[in-house]
């Protein structure tokens, strides 16, 4: 079977679970009478969509991204959010680092049961989007003996309620000045650990986000997580980063297709068509940015399947959702607070998501600083390189005014 041909049965299969599992059903989980987070998860292990195989050649980053893009692209265009975020957690956030990092037994205990779908995974979540900065605030990671003693309260884990293990990034008290980053895979059962109900804004999901405390939870060293290098970490950070920018490309373009629904039946019904228009227009010009968007992640994925790292794409893409998200949920809540004041709750949900954990906490600006910086747009000029020539137009004197 070619990779096309593996694409689109891999994407059939998503969608196929997501219309049997999750949208015929969508009332259903809104109101809490759902089969539960574990069943969801156990029919998605079962079709093997929740992460990368335990084995999977690591030696080429970005090999094997092709169905996690399907998947995330997928999930994007569900619009109960929480459940998005409970997946998206299981499939990716809490999981890839192990798949990158952990050593086999860790793999064996941890993530295999969690790609089967057989345990939940939980993410230690934070309300900047950066879980290491959150961690270092919020938790307190010591060595003691042969384990890491771990203290913290009013941490905010997802998927906490059904978690067998919670993935938790913080900074490695053995690392000095290195200040290397670290993972510490924190079961559950453990003597401490207490989960202390439901967040505030963890959506319509009970226990998607949740309180939890740490109480001198005592977990062994070989539970933490190092990678090998700066660049590895790098790189399997990089890997979540296109997940999260696929995933919330699509939320964005189903917010522009909800909305622009909405504006079709205003007109229909002899709304004010100059309005109508003018706002169609604007809707218009943020799907082709949202076109845009999608063809720099598609050139960052193609660069990291042939091992090129594809970052200066992948900053790009990233940019591009982070303006996005900034922009478009914004203009379509106008609209509908113009046209129907009230009616819609789903968008200010989509819009509060994509603040908390879309991007890992980055801003277009500190985005587009870090463009320049790969460009080399802010470098002194005596040390960038010269531009390369532009054909006739440069060979001749005043061309360019």
């Amino acid at each position: 079977m070619s990779s096309g041909s593996v694409d689109v049965a891999v994407k059939y299969s998503i969608k196929r679970l997501i219309e049997t599992e999750i949208l015929s059903r969508v009332d259903e989980w809104y109101e809490g009478t759902g089969p539960g987070v574990p069943g969801l998860m156990r029919k998605f292990g079962e079709a093997g969509l929740l992460g990368v195989p335990l084995g999977a050649d690591r030696a080429n980053p970005g090999a094997v991204c092709g169905s996690d893009l399907l998947l995330a692209e997928e999930l994007g265009r569900v619009k109960c959010v929480s459940l998005v975020g409970a997946l998206a957690v299981q499939a990716q956030f809490a999981t890839r680092a192990l798949a990158w990092h952990a050593s086999a037994e860790v793999q064996n205990e941890f993530l295999a049961p969690a790609l089967a779908g057989q345990q939940v995974a939980g993410l230690l979540r934070s309300t900047s989007g950066s879980p290491t900065r959150t961690a270092a605030r919020s938790l307190s990671v010591r060595r003691l003996g042969g384990d890491y003693l771990l203290t913290g309260s009013d941490l905010r884990v997802a998927n906490a309620d059904h978690s067998g293990w919670i993935c938790v990034s913080c900074e490695d008290p053995d690392a000095g000045s290195a200040a290397m980053p670290m993972r510490v895979v924190v079961p559950c059962s453990l003597p401490g650990v207490s989960i202390l109900g439901a967040a505030t804004n963890g959506g319509p999901i009970p226990g998607y986000a949740s309180l939890v405390e740490f109480e001198a939870v005592r977990v062994p060293l070989r539970y933490a997580i190092r990678p090998e290098s700066p660049e590895m970490d790098r790189d399997q950070r990089d890997e979540d980063r296109l997940f999260a920018a696929a995933l919330y490309l699509s939320r964005i373009e189903e917010i522009i297709a909800f909305t622009g629904d909405y504006l079709a039946s205003r007109s229909l019904r002899g709304g004010p068509s100059v309005s109508v228009q003018f706002l169609g227009a604007s809707l218009a010009e943020m799907q082709t940015e949202v076109a845009s968007a999608r063809a720099l992640i598609g050139q960052a994925a193609h660069e990291r399947r042939a091992g090129a790292g594809g970052c200066t794409a992948l900053l790009m893409a990233r940019y591009k959702v982070a303006q996005l998200a900034r922009t478009v949920p914004n203009l379509c809540l106008k609209i509908w607070g113009k046209f129907a004041p009230g009616a819609d709750n789903l968008i200010s949900g989509m819009q509060q998501d994509m603040c908390l954990y879309a991007l890992d906490g980055s801003t277009p600006e500190m985005l587009v600083r870090e463009i320049a910086r790969k460009l080399g747009f802010d470098a002194l000029a005596g040390q960038r390189k010269p531009l390369p020539s532009c054909g006739r137009a440069a060979t001749r004197g005043g061309a360019l005014h």
